[in-house]
């Protein structure tokens, strides 16, 4: 059991550090592209293996499984396992030194833009909240009388027409 939970906390962490890889340059390209050099080094001196992969059988397990995950199998090509986590890294660190050498940040960005909408659907997120909150405690209000009318034994009224 304790094995699992060690393989499970590792699959996470390697989930994590695969999705800073591949959209770290997004966060922050001063600290992705150097984190991603780090890596292809890290790769290269442990013959094409991450040291977080020693629990897989083959090369690059982690990245075959996640592919395998996405109904991407590329178990067979022995090639293709080992040239497409490098490619999966190299691409987004050379987002990152471009964006990174023209100066351009995306996260105040997108965060100026999403602002910017939700200042606008606020309003009317608020308003809908109040209508199904009171919708929502109107039903249960009303439940409340229809179990206890049941439980005293009382009939409903008779509707009028």
């Amino acid at each position: 059991m304790l094995n699992d939970l060690i393989k499970l906390a590792s699959e996470g962490f390697h989930i994590l550090i695969a999705a800073f890889l591949a959209l770290g340059w997004i966060i922050s390209p001063a600290i992705h592209a150097p984190v991603c050099a780090g890596v292809l080094v890290h790769w290269l001196m442990n013959k094409n293996r991450c040291v977080m992969s020693e629990g897989y059988e083959d090369n690059n397990g982690f990245s075959t499984g996640v592919l395998k995950k996405v109904g991407i199998d590329i178990s067979t090509n022995e090639t293709l396992k080992t040239v497409l986590p490098y490619v999966l890294v190299i691409i987004p660190a050379i987002l990152s030194v471009v964006l990174g050498m023209k100066g351009i940040e995306l996260v105040p960005q997108i965060v100026k833009v999403t602002m910017s909408h939700i200042a606008m659907i606020a309003p009317f997120g608020l308003v809908l909240g109040k209508l199904f909150g009171a919708a929502r405690d109107g039903v249960k209000e009303g439940l409340a009388m229809a179990s206890e009318s049941v439980r005293s034994g009382e009939t409903a009224p008779e509707a009028t027409a």
